[in-house]
């Protein structure tokens, strides 16, 4: 699971604009939320791997720092947070056949739930003047 996320991840910023640490389109985020669904709430190990090997990866002169671990920690919160509010939110079992289940997935597993993970790391990048 982390070995996906961090090549989808890789991948997915080639789409960014500069200074390359956000892209407008990131399926890992969708990836890490079936793997937490899917897998249990473990599975948010993988994802926080796979996001800090992503993040190492776009300026690996630098390495492994303080930003780099908490951008990994908060996209394994982020897939945490999303599980939970289409656990809560989005009738189970989880079969999206009917169109408001489909509505409300989209709306705490993508529209919500991604907040976290943007917030988190929008934070770390101006705390830590790297942006």
């Amino acid at each position: 699971m982390a070995l996906s996320y961090a090549l989808v991840g890789r991948l997915s910023l080639l789409l960014a604009i500069p200074p390359g640490y956000a892209s407008p389109v990131y399926p890992p985020a969708g990836m890490a939320l079936v793997f937490v669904l899917v897998y249990g709430r473990s599975a948010a190990l993988a994802v926080m791997v796979g996001a800090i090997v992503v993040n190492v990866l776009l300026n690996p002169l630098r390495g492994l720092g303080v930003a780099e671990a908490v951008i990994g920690m908060g996209a394994g919160l982020q897939a945490l947070a999303c599980a939970e509010l289409v656990r809560r939110r989005v009738r189970q079992p989880l079969t999206l056949s009917a169109p408001g289940d489909i509505a409300r997935f989209y709306l705490f597993g993508a529209g919500i739930g991604c907040l976290v993970s943007a917030s988190v790391g929008t934070a770390v990048l101006g705390a830590t003047d790297i942006v």
